[in-house]
C-alpha cells in the first residue's frame, strides 16, 4: 500500500511558460491548417493589362470636323489623339491639342503616324510642323469651308487609308464629284443643279442670341442650293443678323439647326414671335448637330436638311412652342 505522502508532488507551471506553450500551439495549428487555407483564399495576381491594339495607320486629329469624318467612315479605331472638342471618338482617347495649340509631350506619347489639322488662317504652327518632322509624323493640312474642300478631304483620307475607307466613302465621294466645279464646268446647263428663279427663299439660323445665320460660300449654303432652295442671306460666311434685318429678308421658310432639341426649341420659339411683315414664314427647327461641322458626316446627313425644306411646322422634329406643348 502506497502512502499518500509517497506520491510525487505536481509540477507547477509558471504564467510565462503557459504563454509560451499557447503561442507554440497556435503556431503549430496555423502551420498545419492555416497556411493551406491562406494559399487557397489569396486572390490570384491580377492579369497584366493588355493595351488595345490600334490598327495602322495610327492617326491624331486636331479638327472636330475631320474626326467626325473619320468616325463616319468607320475609322475611329485608328484615332490615338484628338482635340478636346472631338466627341465622335471615345473619351479615353488623349487630348493632344486643338485648332490654336498643341501638347508636344502628349502628341509624342500618342505616337501617331499621321496628324490631321484644319489650319487657321495664319497657317500651321511652325513648332507643330517641326515636331512632326522630328517624329516622322505625316502632317495633313486641310481647310474645310466648302464642298470642294471636303472633296479634298476625301482625297486625303483615301491617301492615308487606301481601300479601307472605300465602302462608306463611295457614296459621299460620288455626291461631291457630281457637284464639283470641274464636273459642273463640263456639264450641260440643264445638268447643273442650280435652283430655279422661283426657288423657295430660306434662312438657316444656328443661334437665336445673337441671331447667327448661314451666309453664302460655305458648305451649308451649297447643300441648300443642291436641294433646290435659295439662300435669302446675300452676305458671305456666317452672318449675324438683327431682328429687323432678318424680317426684311422676307424668307418663305426659316430653318433652325441646333446641337440639342432644347436649343432647337428655343430657336423655334424665338423665330415664331418675331414681327414678320405680312404672312409669317414657315418655321421649323431640329437638333441636327451633324450638320453643324463641315465634315463628311454632314454630307452623309444632307437628307435631313432636305426634310426640313419640305416639312410643315407640325412635321418638324421641333417647331413652335404650341407644337411642343402638344
Amino acid at each position: 500500500m502506497i502512502d499518500a505522502t509517497d506520491k510525487p508532488a505536481k509540477r507547477r507551471v509558471s504564467p510565462l511558460q503557459q504563454a509560451i506553450g499557447l503561442t507554440l500551439s497556435l503556431a503549430l495549428i496555423w502551420a498545419i491548417f492555416g497556411r493551406d487555407h491562406a494559399e487557397r483564399t489569396v486572390p490570384p495576381a491580377s492579369a497584366p493589362t493588355v493595351a488595345a491594339v490600334v490598327p495602322a495607320p495610327r492617326v491624331a486629329s486636331l479638327s472636330p470636323a475631320i474626326t467626325d469624318s473619320l468616325a463616319e467612315l468607320g475609322l475611329a479605331a485608328h484615332v490615338v489623339g484628338r482635340s478636346g472638342f472631338c466627341r465622335s471618338v471615345p473619351a479615353n482617347v488623349p487630348v493632344v491639342g486643338d485648332l490654336r495649340s498643341f501638347d508636344a509631350e502628349r502628341l509624342a506619347l500618342a505616337k501617331p503616324d499621321v496628324l490631321f489639322v484644319q489650319p487657321p488662317i495664319a497657317g500651321v504652327d511652325p513648332a507643330l510642323r517641326e515636331l512632326c518632322a522630328q517624329k516622322s509624323i505625316e502632317l495633313v493640312e486641310r481647310r474645310l469651308d466648302t464642298l470642294d474642300d471636303m472633296r479634298g478631304l476625301v482625297a486625303d483620307i483615301t491617301h492615308v487609308f487606301g481601300a479601307e475607307a472605300g465602302e462608306r466613302l463611295a457614296p459621299i465621294e460620288a455626291f461631291l464629284a457630281e457637284n464639283s466645279p470641274d464636273i459642273k464646268a463640263s456639264a450641260s446647263p440643264s445638268a447643273s443643279p442650280s435652283p430655279s428663279t422661283g426657288a423657295q427663299r430660306v434662312v438657316i439660323v444656328v443661334s437665336a442670341d445673337p441671331i447667327l445665320a448661314v451666309g453664302r460660300g460655305n458648305y451649308l449654303d451649297e447643300l441648300l442650293s443642291r436641294a433646290g432652295a435659295t439662300n435669302a442671306v446675300d452676305a458671305k460666311g456666317w452672318v449675324e443678323l438683327s431682328v429687323e434685318s432678318l424680317v426684311a429678308l422676307k424668307p418663305a421658310r426659316v430653318i433652325g439647326i441646333s446641337e440639342t432639341r432644347a436649343r432647337a426649341l428655343e430657336v423655334a420659339n424665338f423665330l415664331e414671335v418675331l414681327p414678320w411683315n405680312g404672312a409669317p414664314p414657315i418655321v421649323v427647327a431640329d437638333a441636327l448637330p451633324e450638320l453643324l461641322t463641315p465634315s463628311l458626316r454632314a454630307i452623309a446627313r444632307r437628307g435631313e436638311l432636305a426634310r426640313l425644306l419640305s416639312a410643315s411646322a407640325s412635321d418638324a422634329g421641333t417647331s413652335s412652342s404650341s407644337e411642343a406643348a402638344r
